[in-house]
Formats: structure tokens, sequence, C-alpha cells
């Protein structure tokens, strides 16, 4: 007889059940979205997959042999236009991004007349798209959603271009300007619609995530910021009031939120040749640090550690140096779009306990003969 056979089991059942997984989205898992070409003077359409990192808790890393999923009937140009961009809606539930309804190879698909759609990945990886009849001839960037049915987009200014809302909950879609203005980048950030762009910087729309005509009102203005911004809630008070930041070329800056004003805390300039086109950033918590995360057009993938905590500077070796290594790359032609860290549920621990406490007197009868 084995005496330990009972404790094997119920924290077999305990460590079972605390880390859920799904048939698809499993928590923690990076989520990046790859173009099949990298070359900034492709214009034609390329092939877009999604590859699903797994995250492992216990080192704060990724695994480097991604899962890919394809994605048909959508396509991106090769060349970065800060397109691409991939989020995770805020009720968890799909990613979103912004694509083009063209065959693979056709050629200037951003001004060949192909139209534009969002695309909506459950967490079965299926795809199901919602047309955008804006955008004539220019770029569809970014597209976050709170529940993937409503969007808010954003892409270059033009005759149509800027910033919508696009309801597509009910029987027919509707699309509604919220701005002429450029945008390279947007995120939902609690109840705030944010952009990002290379002419009004880092801008909010107030208390708000607007489904008519609102202003911008500029919060963020710096070189460090004009592509894509992370925010953070590090003290777990509700509110973020940590951001990182990229021009989308080789610029990292760190910001922090006193109450009434986002201040510019720290910078860091990464040489082009080793860091350049960053196209978006992610970033978690591991063991009280923030790792960083930033995806380029060459497919690759660069891991930062920030030592430092709230209201100041970046810390550590990562920053030490301007020449930074590579995490992980696409390897071949691919380039790195956008990217989204899937969440991770949090069960109630004493939920936990009491689910597992029959299965654990049922182990008792274990024996090994």
């Amino acid at each position: 007889m084995i005496r330990y056979a009972p404790w094997i089991c119920f924290f077999a059942i305990i460590i079972g059940t605390a880390v859920p997984s799904f048939a698809g989205f499993i928590g923690g898992d990076l989520v990046i979205l790859s173009t099949a070409t990298n070359t900034d003077t492709d214009t034609a359409a390329s092939a877009i997959t999604l590859y699903d990192y797994p995250y492992n808790s216990l080192t704060g890393t990724f695994g480097t042999t991604p899962t890919a999923h394809s994605i048909s009937g959508l396509t991106l140009p090769g060349a970065n236009d800060h397109d691409g961009l991939l989020h995770l809606s805020t009720n968890d539930n799909v990613l979103t991004f912004g694509g083009y309804q063209a065959a693979v190879g056709t050629a200037s698909v951003i001004t060949s007349g192909s139209a534009h759609e969002v695309g909506v990945v459950d967490s079965n990886w299926n795809v199901t798209t919602v047309p955008v009849s804006n955008y004539t001839g220019v770029s569809l960037r970014s597209v976050v959603s709170t529940d993937g049915k409503h969007f808010w987009t954003g892409g270059d200014q033009g005759t149509d271009g800027g910033q919508y809302y696009i309801d597509a909950s009910g029987a027919t879609t509707t699309q509604t300007l919220i701005t002429g203005n450029d945008a390279r980048g947007n995120r939902i950030v609690g109840t705030q619609l944010w952009s990002f762009s290379s002419s009004t910087s880092g801008t909010n729309y107030g208390n708000s995530l607007p489904t008519s005509a609102a202003p911008q009102i500029s919060t963020m203005n710096s070189p460090y910021v004009k592509s894509d911004v992370i925010f953070l809630d590090l003290n777990n008070d509700g509110t973020d009031e940590t951001a990182y930041s990229t021009d989308g070329k080789n610029l990292l800056g760190k910001w922090y939120f006193d109450g009434t004003n986002w201040n510019l805390v720290g910078t860091w300039t990464g040489t082009k040749t080793s860091i350049n086109n960053i196209n978006s950033l992610e970033a978690f918590v591991y063991q009280g640090n923030v790792e960083l995360l930033a995806a380029t057009q060459l497919g690759q993938l660069f891991q930062f550690t920030d030592t430092n905590g709230i209201n100041s500077s970046f810390g550590g070796a990562s920053f030490a140096t301007t020449t930074p290594t590579p995490y992980l790359t696409i390897g071949g032609t691919a380039s790195f779009r956008g990217m989204a860290i899937l969440s991770v549920p949090e069960p109630a621990t004493v939920t936990l306990l009491a689910a597992a406490i029959p299965f654990f007197l049922g182990c008792r009868r274990w024996r090994v003969r």
C-alpha cells in the first residue's frame, strides 16, 4: 500500500482545476498575427497566420514552437503600414483585426479597391468577418472591440478614413464616423477609447467609448508615442497608471499617470540595425517585474524585463544595451504585425478546494496491490 496516494490525488486535482484550459484559447498564451512577407516594398496582398505561443507560468516565458492557425479569406500587404494590429476583446472572447478581402498576390492591395473587413476570431479559431465600407484606398490598421459585435476602428486619414464605430449586433451593420484624424493604432483602456498617430501622438476621448463624432483630447505628446501603447495597473487599484509606448521604429517610452496627467518618465533608443519597425507592444507582470514584448516587421519578438516600478525610468539589463537579442524569430520572410496575450482566468481558491474534497475522499480508497 502507498500511503501518499491520497495526497497525490488531492494535489493533482487542485493543480488540474487551477490551470484552466479550453478547446481553443488558453489563458496566458501569446498570439501573434504574421504575414507571409516582410519586405517594405511589397505592397501586394500577403497571407495571414495567427501563431499561438504557449505560456509557461513557472518561468514567465513563452514556448518557441507555436501552433499555427491560417486565416482564410483575408489578407494584408507585405509592406508595413502599421496595420495588422491584433486585439483581444474586453470580454476576452474574441480576437479582432482589420484586413482585405483580396486574393494573395493582389497588387497594391490597399489601393486596389478590395473590400476592407474586420476579422473576428473566436476561441475555437473560427473566423468570421464584418464588412467595412470606409477607408477607400487607405489602410484599416487597428480594430478593438468589447464583445465581437461592437467595434472601434483606426486607420489612415482620407476622404472616408480616420476612426469609426461599427455596430454589428443587429440585422444591419451601422458605421459612424468618430473623427477623420489618422490613427496608427487604438486601444480600449477601461472605459476610454485611445488612439495613437504620428500627428496627434497619444489621445483619448474622455471617459467614454464614443458611438458618434467625438473630439480628441491630446494626452501623450512625444516622439516616443506614435504607433502603439500598452497600459498596466501595477498597483492594482483599478486604474492604469503605467504605460509603455513605441514610435513604430526603434524607440520605447515609459509613462506614469499622476491622477491628472500622463508623464514621460523613461526613454530607450535601440540601434536600428538591431531592432527596427516595432509594430506592436504587449506586457505582463512576472515576479514583480514588467515583461515588455515588442514585435517587429522582420518577424522578431523582443522581450524586455523592466525591474523598476511605478513612476520611474526603465531598469534592468534588458535596457542597458541598445542592441538587444530577439527572444524568438519566426524565420523566413514572415513578418510580425500585431499580438495579444490571452487573459488568464482566476478561479476562486475556496471553490476549487470545496470541489476537490469529494474526489480526495474517493482517492483514499486507492491501493497498489
